[in-house]
């Protein structure tokens, strides 16, 4: 089931501030656990590379990546939803540290606040195993299996802290400023990370372009990447300046609905992502190099 727009934008910011694959489905998002992509990456994030591909493709890829569970046994959840906090620094203490807030908004917009959620940290640990994945295998038809040397290997993925706060203007419109700590994966075993990501690249069901746009991004293991479906928006890289300054892209949904910058800030601590409905690219970078 496909979520509805409206929900979907407000999801986006939750997805793409945890680094996951599918961030930039802020059109509409399969529901279940978007994180679980994030399996797949075995990345920390310290910047942003953004890869033009399709709506169709996002969705196969997030739909592929959902399957990661049945290679084996997962411990731990993979965070799904943000919760209601009463104030700022309360979602700062959920979160691990102390959220960005903007300095500048637009017209018809208030300081505060209309809605404020954190998530905080959590870990979760997928164990492989190589009877049920090539039980899985078998089940969708595919002669796919497990290297033997996978059996037992384990991904640890590290959940950073996450904060979203939400303003609604007086005529209409809302700007979402979200913050995450850094995803930490990591990978024990007999297999390297690197050889782990290439067979995981290679499952059933993964578009070959979407496989191919993964194995193309140089420093994979810093890098996250940032698909933006250019069936349905836009982008440019760019700077963002202040306090909270970094590199990063930025998003047009050239249905004019919906614009939103993320970036890394520079010191490598945190990404950060401004979006607003109803606003343009160039009001969302104004809010974000507002931050404090």
């Amino acid at each position: 089931m496909l979520l509805t727009r409206s929900f979907a934008q407000r999801r986006m910011m939750l997805v793409a501030l945890a680094g996951a694959f599918v961030l930039c489905t802020f059109l509409a998002l399969p529901q279940g656990r978007a994180f679980a992509s994030t399996l797949l990456l075995f990345f920390r994030g310290q910047s942003i590379q953004p890869y033009s591909t399709s709506y169709a493709n996002l969705v196969n890829a997030y739909q592929t990546l959902q399957e990661l569970e049945k290679l084996g046994t997962l411990q731990g959840k993979s965070p799904t939803v943000l919760n209601p906090a009463s104030s700022i620094s309360s979602a700062g203490g959920t979160a691990g540290f102390t959220p960005a807030q903007p300095a500048t908004l637009p017209t018809g917009f208030t300081g505060t606040p209309s809605s404020i959620k954190a998530l905080g940290p959590s870990t979760a640990t997928l164990t492989l195993h190589k009877a049920t994945a090539d039980a899985y295998f078998k089940s969708i038809g595919s002669p796919q299996t497990m290297p033997a040397q996978y059996d037992g290997e384990q991904i640890v993925v590290n959940f950073p802290g996450v904060t979203l706060l939400e303003y609604t203007g007086s005529k209409g419109g809302e700007v979402f400023v979200g913050e995450a700590g850094q995803l930490q994966v990591q990978v024990t075993g007999n297999a390297t990370v690197a050889q782990l990501r290439t067979w995981l690249l290679q499952l059933p069901g993964l578009s070959s372009s979407t496989a191919s746009a993964l194995q193309n991004i140089n420093n994979w293991q810093y890098t996250i990447p940032l698909g933006i479906p250019t069936d349905k928006a836009g982008f440019s890289s760019t700077n963002v300046g202040g306090s909270y300054g970094g590199s990063g892209v930025i998003i047009n949904d050239n249905t004019g609905i919906f614009s939103a910058v993320m970036w890394q800030r520079s010191n490598g601590t945190v990404t950060l992502g401004v979006g607003g409905r109803g606003l343009t690219a160039q009001q969302v970078q104004s809010v974000a190099g507002s931050l404090h």
